[in-house]
């Protein structure tokens, strides 16, 4: 009998350790509070969609005939009404022996112009040195990216600040030798090109593009008082038309639209006369500010578009007819929260902090929520208020978890 009596007593203890150590293992992996560090963020109020753009056009024909077509002006670039937009040549290799003068005429400019700004370096070349890695990891950047546009007068540029720092610390006296060559190159090759056959020129002024879409003729400005939003609808989706006879069209004056559908839920924030900023996913680097100057909505349904103002153009805006688009009305900067931290103590909103492992409520002013975080700032709260009671701080450890909080209770 005392035998069984022990060995009960040795599987009671087996119990009692194996008991207290599953629990504190049970505590260890599911433990009764979670906290979150309160840092510092930064949060957009938008809304993402596909936008259409609509600018008053105008195309830019060419005459009858088999012409190869020279550009003088790049996309997105402005032009003056009657300005030169393009020429005409019979050949198309009179098109290469003009494109190769033009570069060897700028790389004379360049060279010109670093002799002639030389002495200038020698007092500012630690900052030179510094553009000079800018313009290396800036050209970098842009040939990998999305705006290969700009990545040939960065070229220039670099390549400016290079001869002017090879003549600055000596490394050569001129570029007369490389001028001399160039002069003579450029003198060959015009005497290979043949006369242009038509200079076109722009009836309007504005940004000139090379692209057409068969949009120009049927989406302008003055459109969007007759269009429905079914019409704009159709539009979005309808596949572009190249037309055959343009070399290129003019984006008369210097501000367009875009039509944005709106989900009633944001139709508010839509209102006319608000400005937002336009950011467009094929070009990170471009935050175009806009205004709202209508709303387009659909008797038969909830459905609307917004309607843009804005003035921002480059090259590869300028070729675009649709573009996938965040549109961000407001930016909030404070204290990021877990919203499941926010708490009610007496009809006020705080969280609870851990401070010395004891619960401690501090007030919170929220400026901004989303689905799952709040943020919170003391700007626009009064000195008294501030001195009166505690308020949530930076780096704070927050109880995001945990039941029954109540001040002081103990958190270990």
């Amino acid at each position: 009998m005392e035998k069984i009596v022990r060995r009960l007593a040795v599987i009671l203890i087996i119990l009692i350790v194996l008991g207290i150590g599953g629990y504190q293992l049970f505590r260890y992996l599911n433990p009764p509070y979670k906290f979150e560090t309160a840092y510092q963020a930064t949060m957009d109020d938008f809304v993402e969609g596909k936008g259409l753009i609509i600018r008053n056009e105008q195309l830019i024909e060419q005459q009858a005939g088999d012409y190869a077509v020279a550009y003088t002006q790049s996309d997105g670039s402005k032009v003056a009404k009657g300005g030169k937009v393009a020429q005409l040549y019979t050949d198309d290799s009179d098109i290469q022996y003009q494109t190769q003068i033009d570069s060897m005429k700028e790389e004379l400019e360049l060279l010109e112009k670093a002799e002639q700004s030389a002495v200038v370096y020698l007092t500012d070349a630690d900052m030179t040195a510094k553009q000079l890695s800018e313009q290396l990891y800036g050209l970098s950047d842009l040939m990998d990216g999305t705006c290969a546009d700009r990545a040939e007068s960065v070229h220039g540029e670099l390549l400016f600040e290079l001869n002017r720092r090879q003549v600055s610390l000596g490394t050569v006296k001129d570029f007369s030798e490389r001028k001399s060559a160039l002069q003579t190159q450029i003198s060959e090759l015009e005497g290979k090109l043949g006369a242009g056959v038509q200079d076109i020129t722009s009836d309007e002024a504005g940004y000139f593009t090379s692209v057409v879409d068969g949009f120009e003729d049927r989406l302008s400005v003055s459109d969007l008082d007759r269009l429905k939003v079914s019409d704009l609808d159709a539009m979005m989706d309808e596949k572009q038309q190249i037309s055959g006879t343009a070399v290129g069209k003019i984006i008369v004056g210097y501000d367009w639209r875009i039509a944005v559908p709106v989900d009633p839920a944001d139709a508010e924030k839509f209102s006319e006369g608000s400005t937002l900023t336009v950011s467009f996913e094929d070009l990170p680097d471009v935050k175009a500010p806009g205004t709202v100057v209508g709303l387009k909505q659909d008797n038969t349904s909830d459905k609307a578009y917004a309607i843009i103002r804005l003035d921002y153009m480059n090259a590869a805006l300028s070729r675009m007819r649709t573009a996938e688009l965040k549109i961000t009305f407001a930016s909030y900067t404070g204290l990021r929260i877990n919203k499941d931290a926010v708490r009610l103590q007496d009809g006020t909103e705080g969280v609870y902090v851990n401070e010395q492992n004891y619960a401690v409520f501090k007030r919170i002013n929220i400026i901004y929520r989303t689905d799952a975080y709040v943020l919170t700032s003391d700007k626009g709260i009064s000195e008294e208020e501030l001195s009166a009671y505690s308020w949530v701080q930076l780096y704070d450890n927050i109880v995001v978890e945990g039941r029954d909080l109540y001040e002081g209770k103990p958190l270990r």
